[in-house]
């Protein structure tokens, strides 16, 4: 009698139960590892978003922090350090990165392009021969917001302070509050920015912006 044979492999069962098994993993692996890209995606974004508003935020509590009054003697600015609405806010102040270059007029705003947006516009008078009159640089801070409310704290001496919807005089407001709206289905969230005027002098006065105040006239 001639010796039985054996055989070493698999058999076509053991052969289809292993791919079954691999086809599973992988569908496993590949929906975490889709989960995990949406995750971090979403973070990412999430992330990003928040920038952004600290920064708007940062930069305009450094703008409004700083409104200056207009020297008298330069008639292209307007005789009030600020002039604002509920939805707008214009004011004076020298270039927190060169402050030799002289002050600037900023308007905040709700832009409506394609989108409406918090955006931040900023010129030179043309007196200084910077640029004409009616030229101003726009830079969107916050894009696709649905709305913006600004006020104004009122208060005088033995007076109880109120928030009014418009500001336009010499003297600045004690505080500035600036409200940004989002969408419902927006995930973005603005804290209410409080920022109180650091400066507040006669606007006739010949501003230094060293020692922040009204140099001698003497």
């Amino acid at each position: 009698m001639q010796p039985r044979r054996s055989y070493d492999g698999f058999t076509l069962i053991e052969v289809l139960v292993a791919l079954a098994l691999m086809s599973l993993l992988s569908t496993a692996l590949l929906a975490s590892l889709n989960i995990a890209g949406r995750t971090w995606r979403h973070e990412t974004s999430e992330v990003a978003d928040l920038d952004q508003i600290v920064r708007a935020q940062d930069f305009l509590r450094r703008r409004l922090e700083s409104i200056q009054p207009a020297p008298p003697s330069d008639a292209a600015f307007n005789a009030s350090g600020l002039k604002g609405t509920s939805t707008s806010l214009e004011f004076e102040s020298s270039s927190l990165e060169f402050e030799n270059d002289g002050f600037f007029q900023f308007r905040i705003r709700a832009q409506n392009d394609d989108q409406q947006s918090l955006q931040i516009s900023y010129r030179q008078p043309a007196a200084v021969g910077f640029v004409a009159e009616d030229n101003w640089f726009s830079e969107s801070l916050v894009p696709k917001i649905a709305g913006l409310s600004i006020a104004y704290w009122e208060s005088s001496l033995g007076e109880p302070g109120r928030w009014t919807d418009h500001w336009e005089g010499p003297a600045l407001p004690k505080l500035i509050r600036i409200e940004v709206r989002f969408a419902p289905e927006d995930h973005r969230s603005w804290p209410p920015l409080y920022v109180e005027p650091h400066i507040d002098t006669d606007p006739g006065c010949a501003f230094d912006p060293i020692s922040r105040r009204c140099r001698d006239s003497a």
